[in-house]
C-alpha cells in the first residue's frame, strides 16, 4: 500500500499503539556498544491538557501525548519529558506530528507511570519548539514520521539543544530515530546514531 495522509481514525489508532510502556532491552543486549537499555512511557493527555496543547498549536482535533524515558535498570530516574501532538489531515494541510517541550519538567517527572500528574498541565507549561512540525503518513499497518533534513531546536536553561526527530510505529513496536545534533557540524551526538532504537510494547 502506498503511503497516505493519516485520517482522524488513523490518528486514534496511532495514539492507541503509542500509549503504554516500552523497552528496547533485547536490542541493547545484542548491541550494547550503540544502544543503551531504556524504558519509554507514552500517555494520552487528559482532556484539559489536550485542549491546552491544541490551543497552542491552533488546532482543535489533534491528539496530545506525553512521553518520557528512563535508563534501565534505573527506571525510577525518568528524563527527556516531551509532548507529541498527532494532527490528522485536513483540506488545508497534510497530517503531521508537532513536537513541544515543557518550560519546567520538574512537576511532570514520573508522569509516565503516574499519569494523574498530567491533569495540572496548562498553557503556561508548554514550550513551543523551533522547526518542530514533521510529516506523518500511514503505509499499511505502520505509521511513519521522519524528515532527516529537519532539525528542531529547544531551550534548556540558557542553552539551546538541536535534535532530528522521527519514528516508525506498528502494533507493539516503536522505532525511534531521534538523535541530538551538533549545530555547527550537523553530526549526530546521541540517540539513533547507528539506526533506530527499537522498543517493544510491554503494557
Amino acid at each position: 500500500m502506498n503511503a497516505a495522509d493519516a485520517t482522524a481514525t488513523d490518528i486514534g489508532t496511532l495514539a492507541d499503539w503509542m500509549s503504554g510502556q516500552f523497552e528496547n532491552r533485547d536490542q541493547s543486549q545484542r548491541d550494547a556498544a550503540w544502544f543503551v537499555a531504556l524504558r519509554l512511557w507514552c500517555r494520552p493527555l487528559p482532556a484539559s491538557a489536550n485542549g491546552a496543547l491544541n490551543a497552542v498549536a491552533g488546532t482543535n482535533d489533534a491528539v496530545g501525548l506525553f512521553v518520557e524515558q528512563a535508563p534501565l535498570p534505573e527506571a525510577n530516574r525518568p528524563y527527556r519529558q516531551r509532548l507529541f501532538l498527532l494532527c490528522p489531515a485536513t483540506a488545508a494541510r497534510p497530517s503531521r506530528v508537532w513536537y513541544f517541550g515543557l518550560n519546567d519538567t520538574a512537576p511532570y517527572i514520573g508522569a509516565g507511570s503516574e499519569p494523574a500528574k498530567l491533569e495540572r498541565l496548562d498553557l503556561g507549561d508548554i514550550q513551543t519548539l523551533t522547526n518542530a512540525e514533521f510529516p506523518l503518513v500511514r503505509s499499511g499497518a505502520r505509521f511513519a514520521s521522519r524528515d532527516d533534513d529537519r532539525v528542531c531546536s529547544f531551550a534548556f536553561g540558557d542553552k539551546r539543544g538541536h535534535v532530528n526527530l522521527g519514528f516508525e510505529i506498528g502494533a507493539g513496536q516503536w522505532s525511534s530515530f531521534d538523535r541530538g545534533i551538533d549545530p555547527e557540524t550537523g553530526r549526530g551526538l546521541w540517540g539513533a546514531l547507528m539506526g533506530p532504537y527499537v522498543f517493544t510494547k510491554l503494557a
